[in-house]
Formats: C-alpha cells, sequence, structure tokens
C-alpha cells in the first residue's frame, strides 16, 4: 500500500515539473558589474528526475541595457512567430523619449517640468496616429504650498 502512494505521489510530481515552464537565463555585466545584456529562453520542457530530456522553445527574449541601465534593444520571438524588436531611446534626464516597435511605428514621449505631458505616436510612413496629451492642475499644488507656507511646514 505504501509503495503504491508513493508511484502515485512521485508520478504527481513529475506530472507537475512537466508543465511548468523551464526558464534559461544569460546575462552579461560590464565591468561595474551592471547588467549589459541578458538572454532569456523559456521552454515547454519534459523533465525526469530534476533533468530536462525534451524542450518545445516558447519564448526567447535578448535584451540590451544602456551605462545607465536604461532598456534601450529587446528582440522578442514567440514559437512560430516572426521575431519582434523593440528599440528605446532617453533623453539627457534619463527619461524615455522614444519607442521603437516591430510594426515600424515610433512612440515619442514629451515632458514639461519632469512631467510627461504629450505622447504621439507615427505609424512606419511617419503619419500621426495618435496624440495623447496630458494636464496637470498646477493651481491645487501651488495652493497646498502655499497653506504648508502659512503653517511654517516643508514642503
Amino acid at each position: 500500500m505504501t509503495r503504491i502512494i508513493f508511484t502515485i505521489i512521485i508520478s504527481l510530481i513529475s506530472t507537475y515539473l512537466a508543465a511548468q515552464p523551464e526558464i534559461r537565463k544569460l546575462s552579461l555585466y560590464d565591468m561595474k558589474g551592471d547588467v549589459s545584456c541578458f538572454t532569456e529562453k523559456q521552454y515547454k520542457a519534459e523533465m525526469s528526475f530534476g533533468e530536462l530530456t525534451k524542450g518545445e522553445l516558447i519564448e526567447s527574449r535578448y535584451c540590451e541595457f544602456d551605462s545607465k541601465g536604461n532598456l534601450t534593444y529587446c528582440e522578442v520571438e514567440e514559437s512560430g512567430e516572426k521575431k519582434k524588436t523593440y528599440q528605446y531611446e532617453y533623453n539627457d534626464k534619463g527619461q524615455l523619449y522614444k519607442v521603437k516597435y516591430p510594426s515600424g511605428s515610433i512612440a515619442t514621449f514629451y515632458y514639461n517640468n519632469g512631467r510627461l505631458n504629450k505622447i504621439d505616436t507615427h505609424n512606419s510612413n511617419g503619419t500621426l496616429e495618435a496624440r495623447i496629451k496630458r494636464s496637470y492642475n498646477t493651481r491645487v499644488r501651488d495652493n497646498i504650498l502655499k497653506s504648508k507656507e502659512q503653517k511654517n511646514i516643508q514642503p
């Protein structure tokens, strides 16, 4: 009886482990010890006693970072699909400035006083597809600062 229960438990554990995706990750570091790029591959794996015996690639991801740690480039490949490439640019303040998508469309981010206030999206032909604007109510902020000054509270 104990042997049958043990066999069932091992079988359930093996089934559970076989259903879990296996992730393999390789990272490269620069001279300061920061990650400069990484490759990650995810497999639909068949495991036998903790060892990968057979696996089908589900997703592969390769990403690069600049010296400030910002993501600058990413390739994503899912099983049966074409590889997708994303490129990212940042302004002098380290804020995301531009994203180029696999379709060729580009999103450009605009800031005012450190706050995101507009996003323009252009298609691969350069035609404006969408514009999102964000405005901030500075009067509310100014009133809060005035009330703190009246109460002698540091902002």
